[in-house]
């Protein structure tokens, strides 16, 4: 905290509609300036195109950058493509967004199944910190789920660090392809 800055904790957003609500009315921030929010709520969106769902909400407020902090969250998976925004058109076909303003998440330890392409094309993504307890089982965590490279494609070198080492956090450098753990 530098001199002169009041950082207030937020109170724990406990739906979606709230959070969406919140990310609407604050300003642009960068990466390095990302607000860290703690989403409690017991159900992920299947879909990410879906008006309401956490996908949505985030690829619609992708210049107010955001760490996702789940740790009080019940959820027990985090589905395919949760966080990657899908969008069609006749001439390009099918393009893959990822939430570009998701700098990192911590993942509770509810959580035993995380699916395909989750964090796909989520370009800002560096940081992923698996709660004490946690163990998702290699067969239960999907391929390519975590951002790797300049394009935020998916890889599977955190899946494999985590089958390693499990909980703790895990970072990578920004647009960079491999994870490491912190702790």
């Amino acid at each position: 905290m530098s001199a002169g800055t009041l950082t207030i904790p937020l109170p724990p957003f406990t739906t979606i509609a709230d959070l969406a609500t919140y990310l609407s009315k604050r300003p642009a921030n960068t990466a390095a300036t990302a607000s860290t929010v703690v989403l409690n709520v017991s159900d992920l969106e299947r879909e990410a195109n879906r008006s309401g769902s956490l996908g949505f909400v985030l690829y619609n407020n992708s210049t107010k950058y955001v760490y996702l902090d789940l740790s009080g969250s019940t959820i027990t998976e985090i589905p395919y493509q949760a966080f990657c925004y899908a969008r069609y058109s006749q001439s390009q076909g099918t393009q893959y967004n990822g939430c570009t303003s998701l700098t990192g998440i911590t993942i509770p330890n509810s959580i035993t199944s995380i699916g395909d392409g989750v964090f796909y094309g989520c370009k800002s993504f560096t940081n992923v910190t698996f709660t004490t307890g946690s163990n998702i089982s290699s067969a239960n965590f999907g391929n390519d789920v975590f951002p790797e490279g300049s394009n935020g494609s998916g890889g599977n070198t955190l899946k494999t660090a985590y089958n390693t080492g499990k909980a703790g956090t895990y970072t990578r450098e920004a647009y960079g392809s491999t994870w490491t753990k912190q702790n």
